[in-house]
């Protein structure tokens, strides 16, 4: 079975009918077969592309400005990524500065180890409220403590040395008084007795320390001092601890 292909013919009619027009009306006829299309083609096809193609084209300039951006980011890559490096080492150092709340008890166990080393007798070590300020909190602890005047100073000093910030404030130190106690830098933790081994006059400190047998005993001056002071320490406050600490100021404020 074969299809019958579909054809299009003019009727005679039609033909012999515009055929007898005038020409000014089959020149109308002719530009409206030439325009309509043609306007039709605008309307619903050419138009909206053109607008898109405008569109597109206002968009270039920014485009090519991200583009470049972003390329002159791109060459500062390994730049970005070594200063992301040191920013890391800079984090980890403050996190060692300011500890967490958890590391609070080290801290204060370290503290208290440097005076036991440096040969101290603690007499009183408390520490007190945290003051919290702004991001960070303050952690005073009160302390109270014998010993010679050299070891208050190496305790000092070892303090100072700590990874953590400590400050020493308030220091107060009593009039120095004569011991009977021997205070040795490397012996044990407390004073001991001079018990059989008294300080005999006009001997040197050498030969003292060799009737004790010990190394680093002080016997030539046996002065003691009671000092006390407040060593201050820090800690991070937590996002939530800082707002906590935003909001109470606020209303602390409007009560005023």
């Amino acid at each position: 079975m074969k299809l019958a292909k579909p054809t299009f013919k003019i009727p005679p009619q039609l033909f012999d009918a515009v055929y007898k027009l005038p020409s000014w009306q089959k020149l109308l006829i002719l530009l409206a077969a030439w325009s309509i299309p043609i306007a039709l083609f605008w309307f619903l096809f050419l138009s909206a592309r053109l607008g898109e193609i405008d569109s597109i084209s206002s968009k270039l300039p920014r485009l090519k400005q991200e583009i470049a951006v972003l390329e002159a980011k791109s060459k500062r890559l390994p730049e970005l990524e070594q200063e992301l490096t040191v920013m890391e080492g800079i984090l980890k150092k403050a996190v060692r500065l300011l500890p967490q709340k958890e590391d609070i008890p080290s801290v204060l166990t370290e503290i208290s180890s440097l005076g036991n080393e440096a040969r101290l007798e603690f007499v009183s070590f408390q520490p007190k409220k945290e003051q919290p300020v702004d991001f960070y909190a303050a952690i005073p602890v009160s302390m109270e403590f014998r010993g010679p005047f050299h070891n208050t100073l190496v305790f000092f000093d070892r303090i100072s040395r700590m990874a953590r910030i400590v400050h020493i404030k308030e220091v107060t130190m009593g009039k120095a008084q004569e011991s009977t106690e021997v205070w040795s830098q490397t012996g044990s933790n407390h004073p001991q007795k001079a018990g059989g081994t008294p300080k005999t006059a006009g001997a040197s400190p050498g030969a003292q320390e060799a009737k004790t047998g010990g190394v680093g005993v002080q016997r030539g001056s046996n002065w003691v001092i009671k000092t006390k002071c407040t060593a201050v320490t820090y800690r991070f406050l937590s996002p939530e601890e800082q707002r906590a600490l935003k909001s109470k100021n606020a209303n602390r404020n409007r009560r005023r």
